[in-house]
């Protein structure tokens, strides 16, 4: 098996279509049939069962396709310290992070990377951290941008922040009664237990946000009134700031949402709640040149 071979095979696996794999390629379909069928031959077994227009990996195809992907794995490592070994300063940068924080941290990076890197691409691919953690350990992306809830031994993870994870509500609202201030806290702080009457915007539990909310509010032994769940942060926090109820955010999205809306943060218990920013890779991967410098940029935010 050669780095060729593994990439139109997983190309493939990837397309469960001979048609669009030979489109990505840029070969024609009989000349990528035909290649199929050669290394089937040569193999002794087949590689895909042909279940009406997918194809569909055989037991012995998973097990070719493991080495596959360590292969082409291998080959994007090599040519991206080969670059760095001929300090060009071209190729492509992948990341991974959830849409509203790249809608905080992308304007604020980007320009200054693509200021320092000109000929590099950055390709975003805005995910939940499901999804990322996926596409990190099938080597789709170089790094993903995200708060872990639980660390995986096969993923290396870099600290960027810690930021409060906070509750937000309209300004005006009689919970800012219950605040205090306290000199450790960037915002006055609540306490959950003062919020047992209140109707809550929540997260999905999916989500970190959700997960780490749902946490807290147990961690009290409150059951709460639940007015809506959703994916959205910027529906959570827009609705807290219409006065229908109480959500949770972290920082770095209520200081940009506070820009538009009339929002009270308070920060929750002591020590206050929070959440770790991490840059997260796989572990034993090379990071180009260039996606260390964007990391060391994010954690300068």
């Amino acid at each position: 098996m050669d780095l060729k071979e593994a990439s139109y095979i997983i190309s493939i696996y990837r397309n469960k279509n001979i048609t669009k794999a030979a489109r990505e390629l840029f070969i024609s379909q009989p000349s990528l049939s035909r290649y199929l069928q050669n290394v089937e031959r040569q193999l002794g077994f087949s590689l895909f069962h042909h279940v009406g227009n997918e194809y569909l990996p055989t037991g012995n195809g998973k097990k070719y396709l493991e080495y596959a992907f360590r292969i082409v794995q291998l080959g994007k490592e090599w040519e991206a310290e080969c670059l760095d070994l001929q300090r060009e300063h071209t190729g492509e940068l992948t990341i991974s992070i959830p849409l509203m924080r790249s809608s905080c941290l992308i304007p604020e990076t980007y320009p200054i990377f693509h200021q320092h890197y000109p000929a590099v691409t950055l390709q975003l691919y805005e995910k939940t951290h499901v999804i990322s953690e996926e596409l990190l350990l099938n080597d789709t992306i170089d790094f993903a941008v995200y708060n872990p809830v639980s660390m995986l031994p096969t993923l290396e993870y870099i600290p960027l922040r810690k930021e409060p994870f906070c509750l937000v509500c309209r300004k005006g609202h009689p919970m800012e009664a219950c605040a205090v201030e306290d000199e450790e806290a960037p915002y006055p702080v609540i306490q959950l237990k003062d919020c047992s009457t209140e109707s809550f915007i929540l997260h999905v539990p999916e989500q970190n946000s959700g997960h780490l909310a749902r946490q807290l509010l147990e961690s009290e032994h409150l059951i709460p009134q639940i007015l809506l769940q959703t994916h959205s942060t910027e529906v959570a926090v827009s609705l807290a700031a219409s006065g229908m109820g109480l959500a949770f955010a972290p920082e770095t999205y209520v200081k940009k949402m506070k820009r538009t809306l009339e929002l009270s943060c308070f920060c929750i218990g002591k020590p206050y709640a929070s959440v770790q920013l991490m840059a997260v890779y796989r572990k034993g991967k090379y990071l180009p040149a260039y996606a260390r410098y964007y990391i060391e940029l994010l954690k300068q935010l």
